[in-house]
């Protein structure tokens, strides 16, 4: 599969968008509502979300780090958001996997998002999502004592975040 210079640029101008976006303006938002900040959104994974699935391993793994880190200084949150991403991105291929036999998808095919139907992706969307979440409050709070709020953050930036993901698929219409 070769890449084109467009392509390549268009990626990195996604990535930097959506990391601005990340540290800028959603790591401030804060519903009214919620007084112990238990909805966080996060929008950042949608990059390793939607890279191409033919895209390597390796290369996946390290952009998530990469992605991760950066994220990281900006939250002053040291490798909680790394961890995470980085482990989202582990799964991504066993997600992508899991689904395929079901649905008669080949990895490494390159379609628009709808193609395979918006249930799948939503479906596909929220699993990864789903483990971002749950490994970003069990890493931020670190403890079992504490589970009761772990879970409770996990479902609420899981709703959160998979209603703004939602969006950004229906005006994007984005490639896997």
């Amino acid at each position: 599969m070769s890449i084109s210079t467009n392509n390549i640029i268009r990626w990195i101008l996604r990535i930097f968008i959506l990391v601005l976006l990340q540290v800028l303006i959603l790591k401030k938002v804060h519903l009214p509502w919620d007084k112990n900040q238990f909805g966080q959104i996060f929008l950042y994974p949608i990059i390793i979300i939607f890279l191409p699935a033919a895209t390597s391993r390796p290369f996946i793994l390290c952009l998530a780090f990469l992605i991760g880190i950066t994220v990281d200084i900006f939250y002053n949150s040291p490798g909680v958001h790394t961890g995470s991403l980085v482990l989202m991105a582990y799964l991504k291929p066993y997600t992508f996997s899991l689904l395929e036999p079901r649905l008669g998808i080949k990895i490494g095919q390159e379609s628009a998002g709808y193609s395979f139907g918006f249930a799948w992706l939503f479906v596909y969307t929220s699993i990864l999502i789903f483990a971002f979440c749950l490994t970003y409050f069990v890493l931020e709070i670190f403890t079992a004592f504490y589970i009761v709020d772990i879970i409770l953050k996990t479902i609420t930036s899981f709703i959160l975040t998979i209603i703004l993901m939602s969006f950004y698929i229906v005006i994007f219409n984005p490639k896997i």
